[in-house]
Formats: C-alpha cells, sequence, structure tokens
C-alpha cells in the first residue's frame, strides 16, 4: 500500500486517503440504503422508498382520499429484543495468569474493578443503545480508549527533589520547593459508535481480517483548537452541529429530506461551528512497529501518531445481529419485517377504504339531473332535488372477502415466526402458573435468540479483556474502589493495574446474556430453602441471604416482615413418603404451603 512509505509526503497521504475513502463509501452505499429503510419504518414512517436517484427516501404521491394507516409492529419487536439482552447481566469471569494465589486474589479483584467500572460508566445505558443499533441497522460497535482528561482530577503542591541526591531542592531564600500539580488520573472511555460513523477496508469481512478502518467524529471548534491548536488558523468551521452524532444526524437528515420532516434529530441547543475530522487506523506491517492514527479533516493532515496502547489492533469491537457469511455487515431483524408490516398496513388500509365507500359510496348521476358533484353528503335527513325522471342511485360497493381478514391475521403471525417473538413471551397460557412451567416454555422460546446471544458475549469479552489490558498499562497509581459485595454490604478495596501480572485472560459464562425467568428463579430458592440448603433458617444472616436472592426489595427491611417468630419444626428425611416440614417459620412464602403446592399441582397437569 502506497501509504506505508514512510519517505511519502503529507499530499501524497491526502490524497491516498481520499482515494480510500472513496472505495468505502462505494462499498457501504448498498447497505446505507437499507439502514435508512430501517430507521424510517422503526420510526413508524413505513410508506417511504428509497430514490436511488436522488439518494433519498421519498413519500409517493397519492389522492387525498387514500387512506395510509400505519400499525408498527416493527417497534416493539426491536424493543423486545433490546430487553432480551438487559435482562440478564452477563457474567464475566477473569481467568489468573497462573495458579498461584497472589494471581488468584489478583484475578478476583480485577472482576471487582470490571464491576465497578460496569456502573462507572453506565454499561447497562450503552448496551441498551448499542443493542438497539444492531437491532434495526444490523451492525454497531464500541469504542474503548483511555482518556487522559477524565477520572480524579489530583490538585496539590508537591516537593521538588533532586534526583542525584533524592533530597528536596531548596531556593535561593532558604525555602524547600515545590511544584504545583494539577492534573487528572485518567479512565477508560467506552463509547457507542453506529455504522454510519465506521468506513472499514472493503476487503475484510471481520475486524480481525481488515488491514485499516476510518472514523467520524464531529468536534467543536474549542475541542479541536484543544487538540490541534496549530492547525486552526487555515481551516474554515462551519456551523453543522453541537454533537458527536451529527454525521450520522445529518445522513439521516438528508436522506429523510425528500418526504419534508418524517425524521426529525434530537435538538442539540445552539448550532456550533466545528468540523468532521476523519481518523484513520493502521495495522503494523514490517514498516510501522506499532498501530498508525492518521487524523484528517477538510484535506488537510492534523497528525500521525504511532500508539503502543493499541497492542496492534483496533479499539474498535463490533456487535452484530444476524450474521451474513461472507460480508462485513450483519443485517437487522428489521430488515426481514419490513415487507410484511408493509402489506399488512397496506391490507388493513384497504379494509378501512372499503368500509369508508360502505357508509359513503359512489353514485350514477344521470345527465341534466342538476347535481353538482358535492350536493350528495353523509348528511343524515338530507333532501336531494334533481331534474328529470332518472333518480341517482348509490352504487353498492362489494362485501370484503373473509379471506382479506384472515390474510392479515397471517401476515402477524409471519412477523411473529420471523422475529421469534412468540406467543409465550407476549401472553403465556393462562392454565399454566407455575414458574417452573412457564420458564421451560420460556427458554424453548428464546432458543432461537441463541446466535444472538452468543455474538454478543464474544464481543463483549473482547470489550472487557481490552479494559483489563488498558487497566494493567495506565492505572499506574494506587485507586481507591467502592463496591456492592455479593453478600449486599459495601465494600472497598484499592488497586493498581500492576497487581494483575501481564497474564490474563476474560471469559464470559456462557450463555449468561440469555434471558432468565425470575419466577423460576425465585421458586427454585424457595424449594432449595425447604431442603435446608441455605443453612438454618433461624439464623438472621440466612435470612438475609434468601431474601436477597429472591429480590424482593431490602433484605434487612423484609426480614421483620417476611419471617415471623414460629417454632422451629425441623425436615423429617427418615420416612419415605411422608410429607416433609417446612424448615422454620418462614409464613405464607414457604412452597409447604397450599397455594404453592396448588402450583406444583397445576405444573404437573401441564406436563401430562
Amino acid at each position: 500500500m502506497p501509504i506505508d512509505n514512510p519517505k511519502q509526503t503529507d499530499q501524497d497521504v491526502l490524497t491516498e486517503l481520499g482515494k480510500l475513502f472513496e472505495e468505502q463509501k462505494a462499498y457501504r452505499y448498498y447497505y446505507e440504503r437499507d439502514w435508512f429503510l430501517n430507521i424510517a419504518f422503526f420510526l413508524g414512517h413505513q410508506y417511504l422508498f428509497y430514490n436511488n436517484r436522488s439518494r433519498r427516501l421519498e413519500n409517493p404521491q397519492v389522492p387525498e382520499w387514500r387512506v395510509r394507516l400505519v400499525f408498527n409492529y416493527i417497534k416493539p419487536v426491536v424493543i423486545s429484543q433490546v430487553a432480551r439482552l438487559l435482562k440478564a447481566r452477563p457474567t464475566i469471569n477473569v481467568l489468573p495468569g497462573s495458579s498461584e494465589q497472589m494471581d488468584i486474589d489478583a484475578a478476583k479483584t480485577a472482576e471487582k474493578v470490571l464491576d465497578y467500572l460496569w456502573r462507572k460508566l453506565n454499561m447497562a445505558q450503552k448496551i441498551r443503545r448499542l443493542a438497539l443499533w444492531f437491532s434495526v441497522c444490523g451492525s454497531s460497535f464500541f469504542r474503548v480508549e483511555w482518556n487522559k482528561d477524565a477520572g480524579e482530577r489530583i490538585v496539590e503542591d508537591q516537593p521538588v527533589m533532586d534526583p542525584m541526591t533524592g533530597q528536596q531542592v531548596i531556593d535561593e531564600k532558604g525555602q524547600p520547593m515545590f511544584e504545583h500539580i494539577d492534573f487528572n488520573l485518567g479512565e477508560i472511555d467506552v463509547t457507542v459508535m453506529s455504522p454510519f460513523e465506521v468506513y472499514v477496508d472493503p476487503k475484510a469481512t471481520t475486524l480481525e481480517d481488515a488491514e485499516y478502518i476510518c472514523l467520524i467524529k464531529f468536534f467543536r471548534k474549542d475541542e479541536f483548537l484543544k487538540r490541534w491548536p496549530d492547525k486552526g488558523e487555515k481551516l474554515e468551521f462551519k456551523e453543522e452541529g453541537s454533537s458527536s452524532y451529527h454525521f450520522y444526524e445529518n445522513a439521516v437528515l438528508n436522506a429523510f429530506g425528500g418526504y419534508g420532516g418524517g425524521y426529525h434529530a434530537a435538538p442539540s441547543g445552539k448550532q456550533e461551528p466545528g468540523c468532521v475530522v476523519q481518523e484513520w487506523i493502521f495495522k503494523p506491517n514490517k514498516e510501522y512497529q506499532h498501530c498508525r492514527r492518521i487524523y484528517v479533516t477538510n484535506n488537510t493532515l492534523l497528525e500521525t501518531i504511532e500508539d503502543p496502547l493499541l497492542k496492534g489492533d483496533f479499539p474498535l469491537f463490533k456487535f452484530d445481529d444476524i450474521v451474513v457469511p461472507g460480508r462485513f455487515f450483519s443485517d437487522g431483524v428489521v430488515q426481514d419485517l419490513r415487507p410484511l408490516n408493509k402489506e399488512y398496513n397496506r391490507t388493513r388500509s384497504q379494509i378501512v377504504e372499503i368500509k369508508n365507500l360502505m357508509a359513503k359510496p359512489k353514485w350514477t348521476v344521470p345527465k341534466g339531473a342538476g347535481l353538482k358533484s358535492n350536493s350528495i353528503t353523509s348528511e343524515p335527513g338530507e333532501v336531494i332535488v334533481y331534474n328529470g325522471t332518472l333518480e341517482p342511485k348509490p352504487v353498492t360497493p362489494p362485501q370484503i372477502p373473509q379471506y382479506v381478514f384472515e390474510h392479515a391475521a397471517k401476515v402477524l403471525e409471519d412477523m411473529q415466526n420471523i422475529s421469534n417473538v412468540r406467543s409465550v413471551s407476549l401472553r403465556p397460557p393462562s392454565r399454566i402458573t407455575s414458574g417452573i412451567a412457564i420458564s421451560a416454555m420460556q427458554e424453548q422460546d428464546e432458543s432461537a435468540f441463541g446466535p444472538t446471544a452468543q455474538e454478543f458475549e464474544a464481543s463483549l469479552e473482547k470489550v472487557a479483556f481490552r479494559m483489563l489490558w488498558l487497566i494493567h498499562q495506565k492505572y499506574e497509581e494506587e485507586r481507591l474502589f467502592q463496591i456492592m459485595g455479593r453478600d449486599g454490604q459495601p465494600e472497598v478495596f484499592s488497586f493498581k493495574g500492576s497487581d494483575m501480572g501481564d497474564k490474563f485472560d476474560v471469559i464470559i459464562q456462557t450463555g449468561s446474556a440469555l434471558p432468565r425467568s425470575k419466577v423460576a428463579k425465585q421458586e427454585l430458592i424457595l424449594r432449595l430453602t425447604e431442603l435446608g440448603l441455605f443453612g438454618p433458617i433461624e439464623d438472621p444472616m440466612v435470612r438475609q441471604k434468601i431474601l436477597r436472592l429472591l429480590e424482593v426489595g431490602v433484605a434487612e427491611d423484609l426480614d421483620s416482615q417476611f419471617f415471623v417468630q414460629q417454632p422451629v419444626q425441623p425436615m423429617n428425611f427418615t420416612e419415605p413418603g411422608q410429607p416433609q416440614q417446612p424448615a422454620s417459620g418462614l409464613g405464607d412464602i414457604m412452597p409447604g404451603n397450599p397455594d404453592v403446592q396448588a402450583m406444583r399441582n397445576q405444573e404437573a397437569l401441564a406436563r401430562s
């Protein structure tokens, strides 16, 4: 690749990057059409079509009497898929570099650090936005970087030390010298990126195959001048927006331009001057030992650096919905639902049009009757005066065939089958009330969601490893963390990156991202409590542990409500076939009560 030549001029680099960007735009154009249509259908604008000539979404011109109903079944399908991913937080495990106890303890502490960062970086909220993007467009990205301007701010006066003697330096007046410092410790930064902000090597089918990528970001003028103060004199900053998502918003607004207001970007307040910066990242090769970052804007080369923190790979991690073999960008669930939702809208609209025609039918009026086109209305008791002997007559419209209604129902059924959002998830059978039985049916219902969940877990595993790598490299000072321990109590500990060592790995428990039934979990806990496997129920710590596992509120507050003073009755395991007694006074929530026994009877009936 010519750009790998260290001796080329800045203009040569800009020329080569311009060619690469045009190739990437041409490659991505065919996917962008579907992304725009998917977004339009998700927002409820489901009669639009993409005009390849104008490269815009346009609304077909139809008569005013045409009914254009929209029943947006795509949005709840997308929200349901996002809810599946958010229902269960993936279980992240850190593997130690060796079997030594010190490495094992460091791995456990690293897991706690990841738990702290999960809350600190609002990962649940970012995963929701990430999942919305790949559910609608097929692919989205997490970008994991080190932000030196984030983290705890340190402001203090430090003594100036003599490197030769190791003693504090004394000034001319005989006073010890101090140096005022003001800096941030730095922190990991995780950013959600839409597919509109990522251009990839056209020859690549995965990020691992790509030799280079191009990331798009909008910089406000003050941000730009802070980063490149000597480059702003010759640039013209346009008032294009104040959002980092401005590039995506402008692209969608331009696509919706033919519709005239079909899409409204989130209000970003006053438009601020700024510019769009292309960040090119090239993998190492024989000329360069580390990854290179090249920043370009408005045909101006801003900066070229080699970044050893990237560890020979991109800081980008791709998340997919429906993987298509041989393609980099994947399909979203919306893609296959568009024609079905459109057909359903058209069918229902035609039914309403026929209904309107029956309520106000067409008329045959003889010539010379003296009636105007607006003479006949739907006013009750109206008197129609006409000339001649031939009276005007209404034209009876045909009845709607039954197969039209059946067709609409079949389209909805097809949408359920394609989206894998079936009746069990939407409405469990009324005769089944047991949590275990419902959980088993939901587990079968969620099996089709397994591939998406596995892709999500594999990508999130790489994100967690990247975060730990940055922690190992950049957590140079001892840091204090506070988390909620597994026993529900606050836990405070200190940690720095060198505590982990340089040999570690991250795995995510397989299937932990799949949704789990809370009702089934609670019933299982109650059964285990009945068997006494958590310990003696009269122990307050055991009672609080059970309540925390049941997820019914604050254990300490509920302890006095649920666990009343009742005589303890030990379990009877000696006589087979005899009913077992509860281990203690759990009141109405124990599985041994009649209500729970009725649930088990219904479960047995369901199995039969």
